[in-house]
């Protein structure tokens, strides 16, 4: 006969083995569906090649080196969205075409000037710095960049006694019209994901493919940006334009702007209004030259997406970069250096 303490412990026993049972049953569904996920992760990297993680490593710059803005911090190295960069001994992207003391073309831009996720040399920067005979391209441009800060790198970069600048281009994102306040349309989702959403853009191949699965991030970010060509961020922006026109213009330098479409517009140029961001500039900058390489793209790429990284919509593709290299040594008055 069992005492009051085996009766005791058997009943404990008892109710613990429905919460063993549970247990057993979690553990094994997320085994199951770790699984799953594995193989998804795998069957994504092996069908999409294509795609690749998304941030930049924090070491390539500095804070506050243009006054409120950052700057790349000179020698670093390390990588974006998986591509690996270099910073030289004057704070500019590296390239491997040789460096000289021939006067510096000045190119202005944010990430995708920069360049993130394709080679450096592979960029439209870097391959015009390649077939480049009488100016050396110099090229600060980084993630983040809009207008109010290129307007602090160029008075900087003027002011440095070491650099000899012949001529000044902005590559203007249509997102280089934001504000202070401007929120883009991933900000609540970042803040929400935290460490978590850093993670899977890392290292998480099937979250980018599910992203843009479900989601069409170009037209979302389009749709954004094209409402603020209009109003006070507008004219924010094009008082910064014509502040750096007024600065090269002191300087003696050629000042001119290129405008760099979305894929979504590339998907849809016959829609009406579909350009109406590059047809408010064209309308609004009269005193120097603003290109246009849109319809040169579209008339060269079937696939208009093809020329962008997978599921951006925004920075280019190492195939959107090799264009827009052909498109700038090739556009009437573009290329020279008169």
């Amino acid at each position: 006969m069992k005492t009051h303490i085996e009766r005791g412990v058997s009943k404990a026993m008892e109710h613990r083995r429905p919460f063993r049972q549970a247990l057993r049953t979690v553990l094994i569904n997320l085994v199951v569906v770790a699984g799953l996920l594995g193989v998804l992760e795998a069957g994504v990297r092996l069908a999409f090649p294509e795609i690749g993680p998304t941030g930049t490593d924090r070491r390539l710059f500095a804070d506050s080196v243009y006054g409120a803005t950052p700057g790349l911090r000179p020698g670093a190295g390390g990588e974006s969205n998986g591509a690996r960069f270099r910073v030289d001994e004057r704070g500019f992207w590296a390239y491997d075409a040789p460096a000289t003391d021939r006067p510096g073309w000045l190119f202005l831009g944010d990430s995708v000037t920069m360049g993130a996720g394709v080679p450096p040399d592979a960029t439209f920067a870097g391959l015009t710095a390649a077939r480049q005979d009488t100016l050396a391209v110099l090229n600060p441009a980084l993630i983040g960049y809009a207008s109010r800060d290129y307007v602090r790198v160029l008075r900087a970069l003027l002011a440095h006694p070491d650099l000899s600048l012949r001529r000044v281009t902005v590559f203007w994102c249509l997102n280089d019209v934001y504000v202070p306040a401007t929120a883009d349309p991933g900000t609540a989702v970042r803040q929400t994901g935290g460490r978590l959403l850093t993670f899977l853009r890392l290292h998480a191949r099937s979250y980018h493919w599910l992203k843009a699965l479900f989601f069409d991030r170009p037209r979302a970010y389009f749709e954004h940006n094209r409402r603020l060509y209009e109003g006070a961020p507008l004219e924010a922006a094009l008082a910064d334009l014509a502040a750096m026109r007024e600065l090269a213009r002191t300087h003696g330098l050629r000042f001119d702007m290129v405008v760099l479409p979305y894929a979504y517009q590339l998907r849809h140029a016959d829609t009406p209004g579909i350009f109406h961001p590059q047809d408010v500039l064209k309308a609004r900058l009269r005193d120097f030259p603003v290109y246009d390489p849109a319809p040169f793209l579209h008339d060269h790429a079937p696939d208009p997406d093809a020329l962008y990284l997978y599921g951006d919509g925004i920075h280019f593709s190492e195939r959107g970069h090799a264009l827009l290299a052909e498109y700038l040594s090739s556009a009437p008055g573009l290329s020279g250096t008169d």
